[in-house]
């Protein structure tokens, strides 16, 4: 199985979190995104939609994060990361999918591109656009977990799921663009649960081969969501 993905991907974070989480080795295929390697034609006729991360297992190509996971779970069921319940599952999976499709959306490089070249805006204004939208998802992760008593030790119960993956990758980003953690104390008291873990220890963008040996973590970078 082989991961294509960039160290400082959050994207990728995710699934490696996953992989890691469900004890499945894989071999990771470097994909430098501020090289422009997802435009390359190698890399679109394996992923025509030209993001990571890809996972490739065998002759299944499995693209975008929560597909991945999705896979990943379905494949190799244990440890389970979705309850059992399907009202359960519909609720982690609204949280997962309230980040990954409303916030992440909105901050890879191909946006802030854009804002910078076509929306005149200079780094100050990209990293307020990304800080803006960094925060809004804290709150609205924080409003939705601090007040529903399907909320426990994690982000649903008693058990890790996607969600708290899911949350885990917006903390990375948030350390980016120096948002103020301490407003949001249910969230950093799930992350400080998982921090420690070696399956989202070791997928740490610092902790990846492609990382250079100078870099020390996420606080202040302005990189690829």
């Amino acid at each position: 199985m082989k991961l294509y993905g960039y160290y400082l991907s959050s994207n990728v974070y995710r699934a490696r979190v996953a992989l890691n989480l469900k004890g499945v080795a894989y071999e990771d295929e470097i994909v430098d995104v501020l090289k422009g390697d997802t435009a390359s034609p190698g890399y679109r006729a394996l992923n025509p939609q030209g993001k990571i991360p890809a996972l490739k297992d065998g002759d299944v190509v499995v693209t975008q994060s929560l597909a991945i996971l999705e896979y990943l779970e379905e494949k190799f069921p244990e440890p389970p990361l979705l309850p059992e319940d399907p009202a359960e599952r519909a609720r982690v999976r609204s949280l997962s999918l309230a980040l990954v499709g409303d916030i992440f959306a909105l901050l890879p490089s191909r946006i802030r591109n854009r804002l910078a070249d076509n929306l005149n805006q200079d780094e100050a204004g990209v990293r307020r656009w990304c800080h803006d939208w960094v925060r809004q998802g804290l709150e609205m992760l924080e409003a939705s977990l601090v007040g529903d008593p399907a909320t426990g030790t994690y982000c649903h119960g008693e058990s890790l799921t996607f969600a708290d993956i899911c949350l885990a990758s917006l903390i990375q980003v948030s350390r980016r663009y120096d948002c103020d953690l301490t407003l949001y104390p249910t969230v950093r008291r799930i992350y400080g649960l998982c921090e420690g873990m070696p399956a989202f220890r070791d997928a740490l963008a610092q902790n990846q081969s492609d990382a250079p040996s100078d870099f020390k973590g996420l606080h202040g970078s302005s990189n690829p969501a």
